[in-house]
């Protein structure tokens, strides 16, 4: 599954203490968090079977495409 990357990408390669990478938010999860807090906001946006989180996720996705394909249909 294309994750889209690190949200916030860095020059410098991180690593914790303990010796391991370090790479934080995916932009599928930053994507995610931004479509939750609108479906938050307006839950009727999501259907009773589809769980918010969910929801949050195809939207995720969707704008991942979108990205591959330069915004446009």
């Amino acid at each position: 599954m294309n994750d889209g990357g690190p949200a916030f990408p860095i020059h410098a390669r991180l690593t914790a203490p303990d010796g391991v990478a370090w790479r934080g938010m995916s932009l599928r999860d930053w994507f995610a968090g931004q479509a939750l807090v609108g479906l938050v906001i307006n839950p009727s946006t999501c259907s009773p079977d589809c769980p918010i989180s969910h929801r949050a996720y195809e939207l995720a996705d969707a704008m991942l495409i979108a990205r591959e394909q330069g915004g446009t249909r």
